[in-house]
């Protein structure tokens, strides 16, 4: 990973005022919870920096010189901060200042992601810069709920003993999966055809597996909204204060990045595009139930589906007289996107239709809903109907693309449409993953930026 894109400074400063707010609430307080907000403040202000000084912080944050030297001592007793070089002298002359730095290396995180046929970790530092990896597949229906944790349990232990970090030195753990979790960040209450994974305390349950000696914080989230995260902290969403995630694949998702934050919603589903009802006939969703949702409509299931059957290429006809019989017809395998992209390429009509008709539906959703809503500078897209892989190899589908980008703009007011990009997300595989991670460090007792009320566990 590019060590450039893991300096994740124009996300972290904003906190500072939010903190600084807080901490003026607390002017009546004990002087341990005073401290212990102008230590949140100083750290996050290192996380932002490259290298700062003590005077550098003092002027900046409003604090005096000698809280700052107090603080930045007992930081650096810990190992979470450490000094470098010293400045060259100025033409006054005088004490020369020391640089200091945040210590990313002072502990680590996992993300994980756990899709519903892929399960990817990384265990990173606290600048996310992975240290060891691992993906495979995985199936999570067929798996079930507890067996499926015990085998993520399994590789989590495998992760780090062959890592040179030691569970003593993870601060937390961010896991992501499809479906919504219930207010207190606990389990799942509404994953899609997921009934098996319901109601189970999965932090605890993991750590439970895992059979670790000290307490490790357990952090879940929603993959749309951890895709969202990693995209706006790592990827190419860096520095763009409102952009929107999109995952099209089996199901379809949106993580919303409004003013630099991750918005969540009440309840911790905003973003569930998938199931906007775009038709008033159609298949019913397996996920929610309703019939002409997005999902139903334009997610994988449905794009094989159709050109298998050639349906939007008979719709889009004015006589089926002539059509040719879709290429995919007589197939008895399972089929999946790359064989439908595949044969589009070879020139079958109804696989052209229905990656054109899946791609316009998606495009009138995002400019109708998205765009016209919450008017995005950037919209990302990633997913497996996006970005297909076949035989170890990922390529864009284009033909899924152009058709979104079109209805995209023609749903649109022209005043939202206006400096919007459109983009493929930049990091792949390993957003939802690295977005988990930057879940994990938000939280984090030290300098996390989430309230202490919004955390789970």
């Amino acid at each position: 990973m590019d060590p450039e894109a893991n300096h994740s400074g124009d996300n972290i400063f904003p906190i500072h005022m939010r903190l600084q707010k807080r901490a003026s609430e607390t002017q009546g307080a004990d002087l341990s919870v005073v401290r212990a907000f102008n230590r949140r403040l100083i750290l996050n202000y290192l996380r932002a920096q490259e290298a700062t000084t003590r005077v550098a912080i003092a002027n900046d944050l409003g604090f005096s010189r000698a809280t700052v030297s107090s603080i930045i001592e007992d930081l650096k007793k810990e190992g979470i901060v450490r000094e470098g070089e010293k400045l060259h002298a100025t033409p006054k002359g005088g004490r020369r200042a020391t640089w200091v730095h945040f210590n990313s290396n002072a502990g680590y995180v996992i993300g994980v992601d756990v899709g519903r046929a892929h399960l990817t970790m990384h265990l990173t530092n606290l600048a996310a810069e992975t240290v060891n990896s691992w993906s495979g597949s995985f199936d999570m229906d067929r798996f079930g709920g507890k067996p499926g944790l015990e085998y993520v349990a399994e590789k989590l232990l495998d992760l780090v003993a062959s890592s040179s970090v030691t569970w003593n030195q993870v601060r937390g753990i961010g896991l992501a999966s499809p479906g919504s979790p219930d207010p207190n960040f606990r389990m799942l209450v509404s994953p899609p055809l997921l009934n098996d994974w319901l109601h189970i305390d999965i932090p605890a349950f993991l750590r439970r597996k895992l059979k670790l000696k000290h307490y490790i914080p357990i952090y879940l989230a929603e993959d749309g909204n951890t895709g969202a995260l990693g995209e706006s902290r790592y990827g190419k969403g860096r520095g763009v204060a409102n952009m929107v995630y999109i995952k099209v694949g089996t199901g379809i998702g949106s993580g919303l990045i409004l003013n630099g934050q991750l918005y969540t919603g009440s309840r911790g589903v905003a973003g569930e595009i998938g199931h906007v009802l775009i038709e008033n006939s159609g298949p019913t969703c397996p996920s929610c139930g309703k019939v002409g949702c997005l999902e139903a409509l334009a997610g994988v299931n449905a794009i094989v589906e159709d050109a298998r059957t050639g349906k939007s290429l008979m719709e889009g006809a004015d006589t089926t007289d002539a059509l040719p019989t879709p290429a995919l017809a007589s197939y008895r395998s399972e089929l999946d996107i790359a064989d439908v992209l595949r044969e589009a390429d070879e020139g079958d009509a109804a696989c052209r239709a229905a990656l054109e008709h899946a791609g316009k539906r998606v495009g009138r959703v995002l400019g109708s809903y998205i765009l016209n809503v919450y008017n995005p500078s950037m919209l990302l897209l990633d997913g497996g109907v996006v970005r297909v892989k076949e035989h170890g190899a990922v390529r864009l589908n284009e033909i899924f693309l152009t058709a979104l980008r079109e209805s995209a703009e023609i749903s649109t007011l022209p005043a939202a449409w206006a400096g919007t990009e459109i983009l493929v997300a930049q990091l792949g595989d390993t957003a939802i993953a690295l977005g988990a991670v930057a879940t994990a460090i938000d939280h984090d007792k030290e300098f996390g930026i989430v309230d202490e009320r919004e955390r789970g566990n």
